[in-house]
């Protein structure tokens, strides 16, 4: 009885655990950012200065409700998954961590799809606003240490698959 019962709990466990991962790196949660073809994953793609391609899958925050939700009170992000935040403009972009559990990098991206800086390591709970002092249009999360992984850094370039042009529009 027992091991039927522990049985039941890790696959109730794993069910759980793959309904998060699935949702936090494929969702997009605007409602005005829906990708135009059916099944579409929103994504981005990194390419360092090496030539390598890093793809992730992302959840948009394009509207000021979803950009104010963030990633808190997330337990986990998947690997390769993200949230990009998308602002109808450029701007000098501050973010914290409160209620953020995970600890993230956050990548400044311009207009023109160019990283502009990176905050490396950002804490979960602390809530020191985080910016690079330079203005971006785009903000990729995505787990703490990433960029270092992947060799990201200023200047290396991205690019927006399956996310519609109008995203964050006012």
């Amino acid at each position: 009885m027992r091991r039927r019962i522990r049985h039941l709990r890790d696959a109730c466990c794993l069910l759980l655990w793959l309904g998060l991962v699935s949702c936090t790196a494929t969702q997009s949660q605007c409602q005005s950012c829906t990708p135009q073809r059916p099944n579409a994953v929103p994504r981005v793609m990194l390419t360092n200065s090496e030539g390598k391609e890093i793809t992730v899958l992302v959840e948009l925050a394009c509207d000021d409700p979803t950009r104010q939700q963030g990633l808190m009170y997330r337990k986990m992000l998947a690997e390769y998954g993200g949230m990009l935040f998308i602002f109808p403009r450029d701007e000098y972009l501050s973010f914290w961590m409160k209620n953020t559990q995970i600890p993230l990098d956050m990548l400044h991206i311009s207009h023109n799809k160019e990283i502009v800086g990176i905050v490396e390591n950002a804490k979960p709970f602390d809530e020191t606003p985080r910016g690079v002092g330079v203005s971006a249009r785009y903000l990729l999360e995505v787990n703490a240490f990433f960029s270092k992984t992947h060799k990201i850094a200023r200047g290396d370039r991205v690019q927006f698959l399956d996310i519609p042009d109008t995203c964050g529009r006012d």
